[in-house]
């Protein structure tokens, strides 16, 4: 790496893609990569927030997100190396263990939550509305790599598209979860 942070390449508008070549900088698998490193930043402003808390109950949350900002470092880099010839379209409804380890953790979550009466805002403390902030992120980020998918569909890019779609509801237990643990109440749509 060289000592500069800089290399003029982008000034006129394109920039390197992940899989080699020059393209454009609104290409979408540059707007993928944009997204997923946008949602990265903002995983790392939740992490901050629930360390300031310093709640041991938040812990796993922040530990999940934290081990989260490193899966989606090398998921961005996997989904853009070339598929291996052996790759297989999953099959309907396989499952990941990294899907499977949210789906455990949100159940775990969910089961010490009042039961959802109504649509909720974000809001309440910080940490909740950043978390929400995150799955908004999240949610842009899943429906970009849907809009880049390549035909056929490598289990690379169906295995992202899972877990980011997972992903996206953790968030949403965990900002229920945060507020609950600071003593603050959904924040209720109100008709």
């Amino acid at each position: 790496m060289s000592g500069r942070i800089y290399t003029r390449q982008g000034d006129a508008g394109a920039t390197t893609h992940p899989g080699g070549g020059r393209v454009p900088k609104t290409h979408p698998h540059i707007e993928l990569v944009g997204a997923l490193d946008e949602l990265n930043s903002h995983l790392g402003l939740c992490v901050a927030q629930l360390a300031a808390l310093a709640l041991p109950a938040l812990e796993p949350v922040r530990e999940t997100l934290l081990g989260t900002q490193r899966y989606l470092f090398g998921m961005t880099a996997s989904l853009f190396r070339e598929p291996a010839a052996a790759d297989a379209p999953p099959a309907p409804g396989a499952a990941w263990p990294e899907v499977e380890a949210l789906e455990q953790k949100m159940d775990a979550m969910d089961a010490g939550l009042a039961p959802l009466a109504s649509f909720i805002l974000p809001g309440g403390r910080i940490a909740s509305a950043q978390v929400h902030v995150a799955r908004a992120v999240c949610r842009r980020a899943e429906r970009t790599l849907t809009d880049c998918l390549p035909d056929p569909v490598p289990v690379t890019w169906s295995r992202a598209q899972a877990f980011l779609n997972r992903f996206a509801d953790y968030l949403f237990v965990a900002a229920r979860a945060i507020n609950q643990a600071v003593g603050e109440a959904d924040v209720r749509l109100k008709a």
